[in-house]
């Protein structure tokens, strides 16, 4: 192999390196990225708001995140709690248990809404309102 042609060949395998170098930090960026959008979507189902949960997957340390065999993420379980701890009130408080509203007084009759002042009426007019309509309270 003649001088020439090994500069040609060392100049190639540079080439190919640099290329294989940028491949691999693409790539990497990519791996980072996909890692943040699947940390953003964990953070969103821990009560963090849309926003809130874009910048607090943007603000973390991914290099504590895996991918697990499905091709989610493992090690966000232990990201959040902390994350929660330092911003709570970028988190949602969990929904109060919501009840029906409970009507009191006894059920309601003919007879008896024709004594009813208009204030009593008004006040219980869903059921006034089902006793008109013929359903049975």
């Amino acid at each position: 192999m003649t001088e020439e042609e090994l500069t040609e060949l060392e100049a190639s395998l540079r080439e190919r390196e640099e290329r294989l170098a940028a491949r691999e930090t693409g790539l990497a960026a990519r791996t980072e990225k996909q890692l943040r959008r699947l940390l953003r979507s964990a953070l969103e189902s821990a009560g963090a708001g849309h926003d809130a949960a874009g910048l607090l997957a943007d603000r973390a340390d991914v290099s504590a995140l895996d991918w697990d065999d499905e091709g989610g993420i493992t090690g966000a379980e232990s990201l959040i709690p902390a994350m929660k701890r330092s911003w709570p009130g970028l988190f949602a408080a969990p929904p109060a248990e919501l009840r029906p509203p409970v009507e009191t007084g006894p059920a309601i009759t003919l007879e008896a809404l024709r004594g009813w002042k208009p204030e009593e009426i008004n006040r219980r007019w869903s059921e006034v309102k089902g006793l008109l309509a013929g359903e049975a309270l």
